[in-house]
């Protein structure tokens, strides 16, 4: 019975080959797996950052006080934004309040997203339209093959 043990495995290897091979193998797992493990990481840091946070720009449409939250008509559609008691608003530079919030303001919310649902981070709000400071994607010009 001695040697019996794994002897399926790696057949007709003496025993300290047997022992390297399961070393081996072994180490080779773990590199194996801390390289998935790492891919897995950096893919979802890539996508954290990309599109949980952002801005909704555009004029208010509704204001609802009871649930906190403020529905901005944007180009894309309308966005409802909850805007809690500690998010900081501003009114054209000025310290503002919730309830300075209407329909027909311009607002400029920067807002975090968790599932569906996006939160107020800050609020500027203004009587004129406020242009929206996030980086833009620029399309990139093809290069002229004549030049």
């Amino acid at each position: 019975m001695r040697g019996m043990i794994g002897s399926g495995l790696l057949p007709g290897l003496t025993s300290p080959t047997k022992t390297t091979m399961r070393k081996l193998i072994i180490q080779l797992m773990v590199v194996v797996t801390a390289i998935a493990l790492g891919t897995n990481n950096a893919h979802a840091k890539k996508n954290k950052n990309k599109g949980d946070d952002s801005n909704v720009n555009g004029s208010i449409t509704a204001v609802d006080a009871t649930a906190k939250t403020v529905t901005v008509k944007t180009s894309t559609g309308d966005q409802t934004v909850t805007v809690d008691s500690s998010v900081v608003i501003s009114k054209d530079g000025q310290a503002a309040k919730f309830e300075d919030m209407k329909p027909g303001v311009n607002a400029l919310i920067g807002t975090t997203k968790s599932g569906d649902k996006l939160s107020a981070v800050s609020v500027k709000i203004s009587d004129s339209p406020i242009d929206d400071p996030s980086p833009k994607k620029k399309k990139k010009k093809k290069k002229d093959p004549a030049a």
